[in-house]
């Protein structure tokens, strides 16, 4: 399971908006990212295709809790870096 930047750029996102809402969804993640929601649906079939996210009922996204512990590793040590 390799990850590349973009894809992380995907789940950060993701994390993020889950922070805010009880729920994601792919047009969330468009409308925040500022991404058409084709690309959106891709990068997110990619994603799911890989193990990092999980499509539940109602195309609600979550990270896996691999991707979530990652993520929050990833933006701890970003908020430290640029402190």
């Amino acid at each position: 399971m390799s990850l590349q930047e973009s894809g992380e750029m995907y789940l950060e996102t993701i994390y993020i908006l889950s922070q805010q809402k009880p729920s994601v969804r792919s047009i969330d993640v468009s409308e925040h990212m500022g991404y058409s929601k084709p690309s959106v649906s891709r990068a997110m079939s990619i994603l799911r295709s890989e193990g990092f996210i999980e499509v539940l009922l109602l195309l609600v996204l979550y990270a896996t809790i691999f991707c979530c512990c990652s993520l929050q590793l990833d933006i701890l040590c970003h908020n430290l870096l640029n402190f």
